[in-house]
């Protein structure tokens, strides 16, 4: 189950949520996955930035924390 998607300005797909504890980046173009990153919790919300390539990451129930992925540089900063 998806708990949490959002779609950016540059034709990019964020979900999370699932049970597999995966963040997932796929294209609309053709939906195919690009990035599946591992979190240790559950994935409560993803948001993009409204011109950047980055990704607001809420997790709860695990060892991740709030993050701030930025995919230009393929950079993920922790938050608290």
């Amino acid at each position: 189950m998806v708990s949490t998607l959002a779609s950016s300005q540059k034709n990019l797909i964020a979900r999370g949520g699932s049970n597999d504890s995966y963040l997932k980046i796929l294209s609309t173009d053709n939906y195919e996955e690009l990035e599946s990153i591992l979190y240790q919790g559950t994935i409560t919300k993803v948001k993009w930035h409204p011109t950047e390539d980055k990704l607001a990451i809420a997790v709860q129930d695990g060892k991740s924390k709030l993050a701030i992925l930025n995919l230009d540089a393929n950079q993920k900063n922790r938050i608290g």
